[in-house]
């Protein structure tokens, strides 16, 4: 079975908000879209996305970083305040990187980088529906384990027997939920590790909890070398040690710091002991109620030959 019918499997019976200020990307959108979504409902900026919102209920909302009026950012945060579990999906061009952080912060669901190709796009909207499915069939079961329950609580309320069956049953259905939620967490990896800077997660003890491909390919260390190693033990240089830890027990007490919220730049090292120059940006994040850091790492000298190529491409001088 093709992309076209596996996402064709799930997603009739689903509504979409789309939102995008782009008339050529919004039309062009809108007709793959509508071959898979029979309500879909499209919009210029975020304030009319929002209205929208408001006044009807939808299943998937699509919307850019960009737009007049209001930008897909504050859009998100009013419509996460209106529905905590909506699924969110943030289309972002490679220079969005500085708003990553701020949107895993709010809970975006998926990614798709500009330009939208629709073999991408169909992809995510699969993973997207998929996962309504799959949370919609959990529900159901709850309930028709609730009913099987209450009714069978009454006809045999004192067979154990019967209430054993039905504890396995809850059970099965909470290590489904469970594995769903894992599910839900791999997206976001898979997302992560396709992202060309590095992202680099670790836990309150200063312990690596996440390392992405881009991660591996800046400083060295596999992800099976990196996880679970004291992160500035492995990639600070040994004269800034000390002011790094000391800086990030006062975030493990506070939940702040000079290294949050803005873009920083520093000396890294490299697996074979070489330093170079990057810029870090670090954000607090909550991830099973437990605070951690999520920080995005370029490679300085990697970012200023990008700067140099497009220069040259479009004949301007170099400053």
């Amino acid at each position: 079975m093709n992309i076209t019918d596996q996402l064709l499997e799930y997603s009739k019976e689903l509504s979409v908000l789309y939102v995008e200020d782009d008339d050529v990307v919004r039309e062009t959108t809108s007709k793959i879209l509508s071959r898979f979504f029979d309500a879909l409902i499209r919009h210029a900026n975020g304030k009319e996305g929002v209205d929208a919102y408001k006044s009807a209920n939808f299943d998937i909302v699509i919307a850019d970083i960009y737009m007049p009026v209001m930008n897909g950012i504050k859009m998100t945060k009013q419509i996460r305040e209106i529905n905590s579990e909506q699924v969110i999906i943030i289309t972002t061009a490679y220079n969005d990187y500085q708003y990553l952080l701020e949107l895993i912060s709010i809970g975006i669901n998926y990614f798709i980088l500009k330009p939208l190709e629709p073999a991408k796009l169909m992809d995510v909207l699969y993973r997207a529906c998929k996962k309504i499915h799959n949370e919609r069939y959990i529900e159901d079961c709850y309930k028709n384990l609730e009913d099987v329950l209450t009714r069978q609580t009454v006809e045999l309320a004192t067979t154990k027997e019967q209430l054993q069956i039905e504890i396995k049953r809850r059970e099965q259905i909470e290590e489904q939920l469970r594995v769903s939620m894992i599910e839900g967490d791999d997206i976001f990896k898979r997302v992560c590790v396709a992202f060309q800077y590095a992202i680099i997660i670790i836990a309150d003890s200063g312990e690596i909890t996440f390392w992405n491909k881009a991660a591996e390919e800046m400083f060295g260390y596999t992800q099976e070398e990196a996880i679970g190693k004291e992160l500035h033990r492995l990639i600070t240089p040994q004269r800034d040690y000390q002011q790094h830890i000391e800086a990030y027990e006062y975030f493990k007490q506070t939940g702040q710091g000079d290294f949050f919220g803005k873009t920083i730049e520093l000396e890294a090292v490299r697996k074979d002991g070489r330093e170079f120059p990057v810029e870090l940006s670090v954000s607090a994040v909550n991830i099973y109620d437990k605070r951690q850091a999520v920080g995005i790492v370029r490679d300085k000298a990697v970012r200023k030959q990008n700067v140099r190529k497009i220069k040259r491409k479009h004949n301007l001088p170099d400053s």
